[in-house]
């Protein structure tokens, strides 16, 4: 797998991980056709075709930006700078404090400067914000995103 991947790939898993234990909510992950809940108990999935009025649910998306060049030369690197945004959503009736809630568990984990590895790629987390919730239908809805960085070692185009 190439830097992007792996980057992918390890911020996913940390996400995944940090969410099975502290966010019990059904996750729609990009490649997935139906939303699941890990159960961090059991190890077990559950899944759902769709989003339920009574249940509160996430959505995973990244959002990529082209890489630009940090260094010069054949061996230096480029730098991509890339979003995994999380759409929140929970049921009306729980209110917007269940939502700010699991964002303050977001940003705590999500400090600026924390690194995850994969595959000797590492992911620098630069920030972690979220929007103002908004009604969308049964639930309330706010977005998420965690931004990063990866670095790219530039290949030698003679090889």
């Amino acid at each position: 797998m190439g830097t992007l991947s792996n980057s992918l790939v390890a911020i996913t898993e940390d996400f995944l991980e940090f969410a099975r234990a502290n966010l019990p909510l059904y996750t729609s992950v990009p490649n997935y056709d139906r939303l699941v809940l890990r159960d961090a108990g059991t190890g077990y999935d559950q899944f759902l075709d769709q989003p339920q009025a009574e249940t509160a649910w996430m959505k995973l998306d990244f959002l990529h930006t082209p890489a630009y060049t940090t260094t010069l030369g054949v061996g230096g690197e480029d730098e991509q700078v890339s979003i995994l945004q999380i759409a929140l959503n929970y049921p009306l009736l729980t209110g917007q404090k269940a939502l700010y809630e699991a964002y303050d568990l977001l940003r705590n984990h999500y400090v600026a400067g924390k690194s995850l590895t994969y595959s000797g790629t590492t992911v620098k987390i630069l920030q972690c914000g979220i929007t103002e919730p908004v009604k969308s239908g049964d639930s309330f809805r706010a977005f998420v995103s965690i931004e990063w960085r990866v670095r790219h070692v530039r290949p030698n185009p003679l090889t």
